[in-house]
C-alpha cells in the first residue's frame, strides 16, 4: 500500500507517461493512412483548406478536424510546461467536443460519394489525443456518497468550477 506522497508521485508519473505515450501515438499517425487514401498530413491539410469550403461532396464539418490540431499543439504546449492548468481543461473539452464532428463530416462525404474509410492513422490519432487529454478532463459530476439515485444530486457549488489537480 502507497502512502499518500508516494501515491501523489506515482499519478504523477501515471499522467505524464499518458500524456507521452499519447503525443508519440498521436505523432506516428501522421506518417499512416488516415481516411481513404490520404496520410493523417494530407487529412490535415485537406481539413484546414476545407475551412470556408462549400461543396456538394466536402462537408463543411470537416473545418472541426482542422481545428483539433491547432488545439492540441496548444495543448501540448501547455502541458509540457506544466502551466495553464484552467486552460488545458478547456482545451480538453473542445477538442473533444471536435472530435465526434469530425466523425459526422467523414459519414457526410462518405454518403456524398468520397472514399471515406477510416484507417488505421485515424484511429491511432483519436487514442493519442484521448491519452493525450485524460489527466485534465474535468470531472465535475457530482456522485451522491448516500447510494441514493443521482436524481437527488446536491445542489451546483458556490464559487464556480473545480478542476481537479
Amino acid at each position: 500500500m502507497l502512502t499518500s506522497p508516494n501515491r501523489a508521485v506515482h499519478e504523477t508519473w501515471a499522467k505524464h507517461g499518458m500524456f507521452y505515450a499519447g503525443l508519440a501515438i498521436f505523432l506516428t499517425s501522421f506518417f499512416l493512412t488516415a481516411v481513404g487514401t490520404l496520410s493523417g498530413w494530407d487529412c490535415a491539410l485537406f481539413s484546414l483548406m476545407a475551412w470556408g469550403r462549400h461543396d456538394e461532396k466536402i462537408s463543411s464539418l470537416a473545418m472541426f478536424g482542422g481545428l483539433i490540431n491547432p488545439q492540441v499543439i496548444l495543448f501540448s504546449l501547455l502541458a509540457a510546461a506544466r502551466t495553464a492548468r484552467f486552460l488545458r481543461s478547456l482545451l480538453a473539452v473542445t477538442i473533444l467536443f471536435c472530435i465526434p464532428i469530425t466523425w459526422v463530416a467523414i459519414y457526410q462525404m462518405s454518403v456524398a460519394g468520397m472514399a471515406m474509410n477510416v484507417g488505421p492513422g485515424h484511429v491511432l490519432w483519436i487514442v493519442g489525443i484521448l491519452l493525450m487529454v485524460y489527466p485534465d478532463i474535468p470531472f465535475h459530476f457530482p456522485v451522491p456518497k448516500t447510494g441514493r439515485i443521482a436524481s437527488t444530486a446536491s445542489p451546483p457549488r458556490a464559487g464556480g468550477p473545480v478542476f481537479p489537480n
